[in-house]
Protein backbone atom coordinates (compact mmCIF):
# COMPACT_ATOMS: atom_id res chain seq x y z
CA UNK A 1 0.00 0.00 0.00
CA UNK A 2 2.88 2.34 0.49
CA UNK A 3 4.70 1.66 -2.36
CA UNK A 4 1.54 2.19 -4.11
CA UNK A 5 0.72 5.65 -2.24
CA UNK A 6 4.04 6.75 -3.29
CA UNK A 7 3.98 5.61 -7.17
CA UNK A 8 0.26 7.98 -7.29
CA UNK A 9 1.64 10.50 -5.04
CA UNK A 10 5.00 10.52 -8.02
CA UNK A 11 2.74 10.27 -10.75
CA UNK A 12 0.58 13.74 -9.82
CA UNK A 13 3.89 15.67 -9.07
CA UNK A 14 4.78 14.46 -12.70
CA UNK A 15 1.81 16.13 -14.22
CA UNK A 16 2.62 19.20 -12.35
CA UNK A 17 6.37 19.59 -12.54
CA UNK A 18 5.98 18.45 -16.67
CA UNK A 19 2.81 20.69 -17.69
CA UNK A 20 3.44 22.32 -20.91
CA UNK A 21 1.52 23.74 -24.24
CA UNK A 22 2.07 21.41 -27.14
CA UNK A 23 1.50 23.27 -30.40
CA UNK A 24 1.02 20.95 -33.01
CA UNK A 25 2.07 21.86 -36.57
CA UNK A 26 0.36 20.87 -40.02
CA UNK A 27 3.17 19.06 -41.11
CA UNK A 28 3.08 17.08 -38.05
CA UNK A 29 5.93 18.40 -35.80
CA UNK A 30 5.57 19.29 -32.33
CA UNK A 31 7.07 22.42 -30.44
CA UNK A 32 6.85 21.80 -26.53
CA UNK A 33 5.98 25.75 -25.42
CA UNK A 34 4.34 28.00 -23.24
CA UNK A 35 1.43 30.00 -25.09
CA UNK A 36 1.51 33.73 -24.84
CA UNK A 37 -1.23 35.18 -26.67
CA UNK A 38 -2.94 34.32 -30.15
CA UNK A 39 -3.82 36.99 -32.60
CA UNK A 40 -5.77 36.52 -35.70
CA UNK A 41 -2.81 35.83 -38.00
CA UNK A 42 0.09 34.36 -35.18
CA UNK A 43 0.71 32.41 -31.61
CA UNK A 44 3.15 34.03 -29.64
CA UNK A 45 4.73 31.77 -27.88
CA UNK A 46 7.68 30.84 -25.84
CA UNK A 47 9.74 27.54 -25.75
CA UNK A 48 9.27 25.23 -23.16
CA UNK A 49 12.80 24.55 -22.11
CA UNK A 50 13.34 28.58 -22.71
CA UNK A 51 11.22 30.32 -20.68
CA UNK A 52 13.28 33.57 -20.14
CA UNK A 53 13.78 33.40 -23.72
CA UNK A 54 13.09 35.26 -26.75
CA UNK A 55 8.55 35.77 -27.53
CA UNK A 56 8.38 33.64 -30.92
CA UNK A 57 5.98 33.81 -33.29
CA UNK A 58 4.29 31.13 -35.93
CA UNK A 59 1.57 31.66 -38.49
CA UNK A 60 -1.46 30.59 -37.24
CA UNK A 61 -1.97 28.70 -40.96
CA UNK A 62 0.44 26.45 -40.22
CA UNK A 63 -0.91 25.34 -36.54
CA UNK A 64 -2.90 22.01 -36.46
CA UNK A 65 -3.71 22.55 -33.05
CA UNK A 66 -2.57 23.67 -29.40
CA UNK A 67 -2.62 21.03 -26.79
CA UNK A 68 -3.08 22.89 -23.74
CA UNK A 69 -1.36 22.42 -20.38
CA UNK A 70 -4.74 21.85 -18.50
CA UNK A 71 -5.84 19.52 -20.86
CA UNK A 72 -7.84 21.52 -23.31
CA UNK A 73 -7.23 21.65 -26.65
CA UNK A 74 -7.71 24.01 -29.78
CA UNK A 75 -7.87 23.16 -33.06
CA UNK A 76 -7.07 25.60 -35.96
CA UNK A 77 -9.74 24.42 -38.93
CA UNK A 78 -8.47 25.59 -42.63
CA UNK A 79 -10.44 26.86 -45.04
CA UNK A 80 -11.41 24.69 -47.21
CA UNK A 81 -10.72 26.52 -50.44
CA UNK A 82 -7.63 27.12 -48.76
CA UNK A 83 -6.95 23.28 -47.98
CA UNK A 84 -7.04 21.83 -51.04
CA UNK A 85 -4.82 24.28 -52.77
CA UNK A 86 -1.19 22.83 -52.27
CA UNK A 87 0.23 25.75 -54.06
CA UNK A 88 -1.25 28.32 -51.73
CA UNK A 89 1.67 29.89 -49.70
CA UNK A 90 -0.19 30.27 -46.77
CA UNK A 91 -3.91 28.61 -45.08
CA UNK A 92 -6.18 30.70 -44.16
CA UNK A 93 -7.37 30.51 -40.24
CA UNK A 94 -11.15 30.04 -40.44
CA UNK A 95 -12.63 29.64 -36.98
CA UNK A 96 -11.07 27.39 -34.14
CA UNK A 97 -13.08 25.62 -31.40
CA UNK A 98 -11.66 24.38 -27.58
CA UNK A 99 -12.87 20.56 -27.02
CA UNK A 100 -12.50 18.69 -23.50
CA UNK A 101 -11.11 14.89 -23.98
CA UNK A 102 -13.52 12.00 -24.79
CA UNK A 103 -12.34 10.39 -21.29
CA UNK A 104 -13.64 13.15 -19.32
CA UNK A 105 -17.44 13.02 -20.66
CA UNK A 106 -19.93 11.98 -17.98
CA UNK A 107 -22.53 9.90 -19.18
CA UNK A 108 -23.55 6.35 -18.95
CA UNK A 109 -20.94 3.40 -19.28
CA UNK A 110 -21.19 -0.08 -19.42
CA UNK A 111 -18.47 -3.22 -18.74
CA UNK A 112 -18.09 -6.90 -18.99
CA UNK A 113 -16.20 -8.86 -16.22
CA UNK A 114 -14.64 -11.90 -16.44
CA UNK A 115 -12.56 -13.26 -13.46
CA UNK A 116 -11.95 -15.82 -10.18
CA UNK A 117 -11.18 -15.67 -6.51
CA UNK A 118 -11.85 -17.45 -3.25
CA UNK A 119 -14.05 -17.57 -1.18
CA UNK A 120 -15.23 -19.21 2.46
CA UNK A 121 -17.86 -20.11 4.40
CA UNK A 122 -18.70 -20.78 8.12
CA UNK A 123 -21.79 -22.49 9.68
CA UNK A 124 -22.72 -22.44 13.17
CA UNK A 125 -25.10 -25.49 13.62
CA UNK A 126 -26.33 -26.51 17.18
CA UNK A 127 -25.63 -29.65 18.12
CA UNK A 128 -26.41 -32.03 21.64
CA UNK A 129 -24.12 -33.76 24.00
CA UNK A 130 -25.14 -36.37 26.41
CA UNK A 131 -24.19 -34.79 29.99
CA UNK A 132 -24.62 -37.20 33.45
CA UNK A 133 -26.72 -35.05 35.80
CA UNK A 134 -25.62 -36.11 39.47
CA UNK A 135 -29.09 -34.55 40.72
CA UNK A 136 -31.15 -36.89 38.96
CA UNK A 137 -29.04 -39.38 37.77
CA UNK A 138 -29.68 -39.31 34.45
CA UNK A 139 -27.78 -38.28 31.25
CA UNK A 140 -29.27 -34.93 29.19
CA UNK A 141 -29.12 -33.49 26.68
CA UNK A 142 -26.87 -30.04 26.58
CA UNK A 143 -26.88 -28.06 23.33
CA UNK A 144 -24.14 -26.04 21.86
CA UNK A 145 -22.74 -24.22 19.02
CA UNK A 146 -20.66 -26.84 15.83
CA UNK A 147 -18.88 -24.01 13.48
CA UNK A 148 -18.33 -25.86 10.29
CA UNK A 149 -15.61 -23.82 7.85
CA UNK A 150 -15.28 -24.27 4.14
CA UNK A 151 -12.99 -22.79 1.61
CA UNK A 152 -13.99 -22.86 -2.39
CA UNK A 153 -12.30 -21.06 -5.42
CA UNK A 154 -14.29 -20.00 -8.40
CA UNK A 155 -14.46 -18.32 -11.59
CA UNK A 156 -17.02 -15.66 -12.02
CA UNK A 157 -18.50 -13.55 -15.09
CA UNK A 158 -20.87 -10.87 -15.67
CA UNK A 159 -21.58 -6.78 -16.42
CA UNK A 160 -22.18 -3.66 -14.34
CA UNK A 161 -24.04 -0.48 -16.00
CA UNK A 162 -24.01 2.96 -14.43
CA UNK A 163 -23.42 6.66 -14.66
CA UNK A 164 -20.57 8.67 -13.69
CA UNK A 165 -19.87 12.48 -13.26
CA UNK A 166 -17.05 14.40 -13.07
CA UNK A 167 -16.12 18.21 -12.13
CA UNK A 168 -13.59 21.06 -11.43
CA UNK A 169 -12.09 22.87 -14.22
CA UNK A 170 -8.65 21.48 -13.75
CA UNK A 171 -8.82 18.65 -17.00
CA UNK A 172 -4.97 17.28 -16.04
CA UNK A 173 -6.64 15.74 -12.92
CA UNK A 174 -10.71 15.65 -12.41
CA UNK A 175 -12.29 13.87 -9.22
CA UNK A 176 -15.91 11.98 -9.59
CA UNK A 177 -18.99 10.64 -8.48
CA UNK A 178 -20.43 7.10 -9.80
CA UNK A 179 -23.61 5.37 -9.25
CA UNK A 180 -23.57 1.81 -10.04
CA UNK A 181 -26.98 1.10 -11.37
CA UNK A 182 -26.32 -2.92 -11.23
CA UNK A 183 -23.60 -5.28 -11.28
CA UNK A 184 -24.83 -8.48 -12.25
CA UNK A 185 -22.38 -11.76 -11.57
CA UNK A 186 -22.32 -15.46 -11.73
CA UNK A 187 -19.71 -17.05 -9.23
CA UNK A 188 -19.17 -21.05 -10.70
CA UNK A 189 -17.76 -23.09 -8.44
CA UNK A 190 -15.72 -25.49 -10.66
CA UNK A 191 -15.03 -28.35 -7.99
CA UNK A 192 -18.86 -29.28 -7.42
CA UNK A 193 -20.34 -27.32 -10.36
CA UNK A 194 -22.63 -25.21 -8.43
CA UNK A 195 -23.28 -21.71 -9.43
CA UNK A 196 -24.70 -18.68 -7.66
CA UNK A 197 -25.94 -15.68 -8.73
CA UNK A 198 -25.48 -11.81 -7.27
CA UNK A 199 -26.71 -8.63 -8.27
CA UNK A 200 -25.31 -5.55 -6.79
CA UNK A 201 -28.34 -2.56 -7.29
CA UNK A 202 -27.24 0.92 -6.44
CA UNK A 203 -24.08 1.01 -5.29
CA UNK A 204 -21.94 4.26 -5.21
CA UNK A 205 -18.47 5.36 -5.76
CA UNK A 206 -15.68 8.47 -5.98
CA UNK A 207 -13.27 8.22 -9.12
CA UNK A 208 -10.22 10.22 -9.40
CA UNK A 209 -9.28 10.55 -13.44
CA UNK A 210 -5.41 11.36 -14.35
CA UNK A 211 -4.78 12.48 -17.61
CA UNK A 212 -1.86 11.06 -19.88
CA UNK A 213 -2.29 12.29 -22.92
CA UNK A 214 -5.00 13.69 -25.48
CA UNK A 215 -5.75 9.86 -25.64
CA UNK A 216 -5.39 8.19 -22.92
CA UNK A 217 -6.06 8.06 -18.84
CA UNK A 218 -5.79 6.27 -15.57
CA UNK A 219 -8.96 6.22 -13.49
CA UNK A 220 -9.30 4.39 -9.72
CA UNK A 221 -12.10 4.40 -8.29
CA UNK A 222 -13.59 3.01 -5.19
CA UNK A 223 -17.07 1.97 -5.00
CA UNK A 224 -19.34 0.06 -2.59
CA UNK A 225 -23.23 -0.87 -1.58
CA UNK A 226 -25.16 -3.50 -0.89
CA UNK A 227 -25.28 -7.33 -2.30
CA UNK A 228 -28.05 -9.98 -2.61
CA UNK A 229 -27.12 -13.38 -3.61
CA UNK A 230 -28.72 -16.74 -4.23
CA UNK A 231 -28.40 -20.13 -5.92
CA UNK A 232 -28.89 -19.97 -9.91
CA UNK A 233 -30.49 -20.69 -12.64
CA UNK A 234 -33.28 -19.03 -11.74
CA UNK A 235 -36.31 -19.07 -10.80
CA UNK A 236 -34.60 -17.95 -7.37
CA UNK A 237 -36.00 -19.04 -4.02
CA UNK A 238 -37.14 -15.99 -2.00
CA UNK A 239 -36.54 -18.05 0.86
CA UNK A 240 -32.81 -18.26 0.28
CA UNK A 241 -31.52 -15.15 -0.63
CA UNK A 242 -28.41 -13.98 0.98
CA UNK A 243 -27.81 -10.10 1.25
CA UNK A 244 -24.58 -9.17 1.80
CA UNK A 245 -22.06 -5.59 1.82
CA UNK A 246 -19.66 -5.48 -0.98
CA UNK A 247 -16.61 -3.13 -1.58
CA UNK A 248 -14.11 -2.49 -4.10
CA UNK A 249 -11.33 -1.08 -5.94
CA UNK A 250 -11.32 -0.34 -9.52
CA UNK A 251 -7.90 0.64 -11.91
CA UNK A 252 -8.54 1.02 -15.43
CA UNK A 253 -6.63 2.46 -18.78
CA UNK A 254 -9.10 4.73 -20.28
CA UNK A 255 -8.06 4.87 -24.50
CA UNK A 256 -11.02 7.61 -25.62
CA UNK A 257 -14.33 6.56 -24.37
CA UNK A 258 -13.06 2.52 -23.99
CA UNK A 259 -11.41 1.07 -20.73
CA UNK A 260 -10.09 -2.06 -19.72
CA UNK A 261 -9.17 -2.78 -16.02
CA UNK A 262 -8.63 -4.78 -13.45
CA UNK A 263 -11.52 -5.34 -10.25
CA UNK A 264 -11.09 -6.55 -6.99
CA UNK A 265 -13.77 -6.90 -4.77
CA UNK A 266 -15.05 -7.92 -1.45
CA UNK A 267 -18.33 -9.31 -0.27
CA UNK A 268 -19.11 -10.02 3.38
CA UNK A 269 -22.04 -12.41 2.63
CA UNK A 270 -25.01 -13.88 4.53
CA UNK A 271 -25.73 -10.73 6.97
CA UNK A 272 -29.22 -11.64 7.40
CA UNK A 273 -28.72 -15.12 8.70
CA UNK A 274 -27.27 -15.05 12.37
CA UNK A 275 -25.66 -18.61 11.87
CA UNK A 276 -23.83 -17.81 8.59
CA UNK A 277 -21.03 -15.85 7.72
CA UNK A 278 -19.24 -15.77 3.82
CA UNK A 279 -16.23 -14.17 2.64
CA UNK A 280 -15.62 -13.63 -1.62
CA UNK A 281 -12.36 -12.22 -2.84
CA UNK A 282 -13.12 -11.64 -6.29
CA UNK A 283 -10.33 -10.19 -8.98
CA UNK A 284 -11.62 -9.65 -12.41
CA UNK A 285 -10.78 -8.23 -15.61
CA UNK A 286 -12.91 -5.53 -16.73
CA UNK A 287 -13.17 -4.03 -20.57
CA UNK A 288 -16.14 -1.53 -21.37
CA UNK A 289 -17.22 2.07 -22.76
CA UNK A 290 -19.14 5.28 -22.02
CA UNK A 291 -21.75 5.64 -23.97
Amino acid sequence: MKKITLFFIFFTLSIIVFSQDVIIKRDGNKIQANVIEITSETIKYKKFEQDDGPIRNINISDVDEIIYENGEWEKFEQNEKEASNTNSPRNIFQNNTRKEFSFFKQGLYIDGLIGGGIGSTQDVIMDYSFVYDPVTGNNIYVPYENTETSAFAFTTIGFRIGHKWYFGENTKYKPGFQIQWAKIATIIDPWDYNTYFYISPFNIGCNNLFMINQNNAIETNIIGGLTFGNTAPPPLDPDEIETGISYGLEIKYRRKRLAVGIDYTRINTAINYPNRKGIINSFSLSAGAKL
